[in-house]
């Protein structure tokens, strides 16, 4: 039997009002919604919004272990 592991991107959300800015960790990428006009959150404003100006640093953990994590992966998948 094969087991299903649910997996979100992982990244940060922030919310000022009626918008809602998202980054994406894993490829950089930036999302932005007008939760007012979009509340199905299906049209990404980012490249229309002449006047945002993003900076994003991300920092690494640095307690980070991909050994842990890829064990505990296998772990859950029985590998």
């Amino acid at each position: 039997m094969a087991s299903l592991i649910f997996h979100t991107r992982p990244g940060s959300v922030v919310r000022s009002g009626d918008w809602k800015l998202y980054h994406n960790f894993e490829d950089g990428g930036i999302e932005l919604y007008s939760l007012t006009d979009d509340c199905s959150e299906s049209k990404n404003l980012e490249s229309s919004n002449s006047k945002m100006e993003l900076q994003f640093q991300p920092l690494k953990n640095p307690a980070y272990d991909e050994g842990f994590e890829k064990k505990a992966i296998e772990t859950v998948l029985g590998l």
